[in-house]
């Protein structure tokens, strides 16, 4: 592969050679012939034979370059190595152009050898060239650290945002756990039937969760039946005091949202509504979609909450947000119009499939 590689890259610098050859050739021809009668096949053979040379060399002045490259050694050690390497591959390109002109025509006049007559000029032309090469050889390997900086520099942001995003996760799960078995706990001496439809309902509930414990993201539709398994759990315990009403856009459901982004929100809002009620009360999950943005509320019209403040499952919440969309959400808690705990979530719409989530059974 390396070796296919290296021949694509030479055939690839003879034809730029060649090019150029071409075009210092036809540019020497139109620059002369208005002075002149030129022969351009001598003028195409100097071009061409010079670029040709160099075409050969290519391969060994890009080696060199590499391995004299700032990305190795310091910058002060490139100047000093490549300065009189220029030099020398100089010399050896001169030499080998003069020792082939005559071969295309170009003869000796009089005592002065072609190696003489031409060095005053092509030596500083060859010198520039050289120096040239290895300038567009450093910005290349320059460009290609730069990539491969950034291409590192974007593995680790993202590995980082998955390791914070399982963090939360496992902080989620053994917070809900926990409640869960709370509410067990506190069935048990009081109706040891609800409390085993409870433990059922929960093992079912993790037995989901497991299902897409490698998934930061599901569809709305999938996280609303997550939602709906935790409701089962909580009804057990609030009988008919708990009473869910959904206003769900059917055109939102393949929506991608987080992994158990409801289940904290609903908790709070159960806790602010219901669990503060005797008589129990209402509430209302809504997700709509707007100029791109996926609304969702929870909203319960228990007693409004002298000071709200942010527990685990809303700080969670906010934390998985910012980490997954960065500025393009927002999380907002306050009092809703009908005077209980209310949260609204707003996040990026984008559409998933729904067929490719979790299946729910019984």
């Amino acid at each position: 592969m390396r070796k296919s590689h290296a021949v694509r890259r030479w055939l690839a610098a003879v034809v730029g050679w060649f090019l150029f050859g071409l075009f210092n050739g036809t540019q020497t021809y139109f620059t002369r012939i208005y002075l002149a009668a030129v022969n351009w096949k001598l003028v195409y053979s100097f071009s061409l034979l010079d670029a040709g040379i160099w075409a050969l060399l290519t391969p060994v002045i890009l080696y060199v370059a590499r391995r004299c490259s700032a990305s190795r050694i310091r910058w002060y050690w490139v100047l000093a190595c490549q300065f009189p390497l220029g030099i020398v591959f100089s010399l050896v390109h001169f030499t080998a152009f003069t020792k082939a002109l005559p071969y295309v025509g170009y003869y000796q006049m009089g005592r002065v050898s072609l190696f003489q007559s031409l060095l005053p000029v092509r030596l500083q032309s060859d010198l520039l060239t050289y120096w040239l090469l290895v300038g567009i050889v450093q910005a290349v390997e320059y460009y290609r650290e730069a990539q491969e900086r950034e291409r590192r520099t974007a593995q680790l942001e993202t590995s980082l945002v998955e390791a914070r995003l399982h963090a939360l996760r496992m902080q989620l799960q053994p917070h809900f756990l926990f409640n869960a078995l709370n509410t067990i706990s506190s069935l048990m001496y009081k109706d040891v039937p609800a409390a085993d439809r409870v433990l059922n309902r929960l093992a079912g509930f993790l037995r989901l969760a497991l299902e897409t414990a490698k998934s930061q993201e599901v569809c709305l539709q999938t996280e609303l039946e997550y939602t709906d398994r935790y409701l089962d759990i909580e009804k057990v315990r609030f009988l008919d005091r708990l009473v869910v009403e959904r206003e769900i856009d059917p055109d939102v459901l393949d929506a991608l949202v987080p992994t158990l982004i409801l289940q904290p929100l609903v908790e709070n809002a159960i806790r602010h509504g219901v669990g503060s009620n005797a008589g129990g009360g209402r509430m209302w999950i809504r997700a709509r979609r707007a100029d791109g943005t996926l609304h969702v509320e929870v909203e319960d019209e228990g007693r409004p909450p002298r000071d709200i403040l942010e527990g685990v499952g809303i700080t969670n919440a906010r934390s998985r947000l910012a980490a997954l969309y960065g500025d393009r959400q927002s999380l907002a808690i306050g009092t809703g119009a009908s005077g209980g705990f209310h949260v609204s979530l707003e996040l990026p719409y984008r559409p998933g499939d729904y067929q490719h989530d979790a299946h729910f059974g019984n």
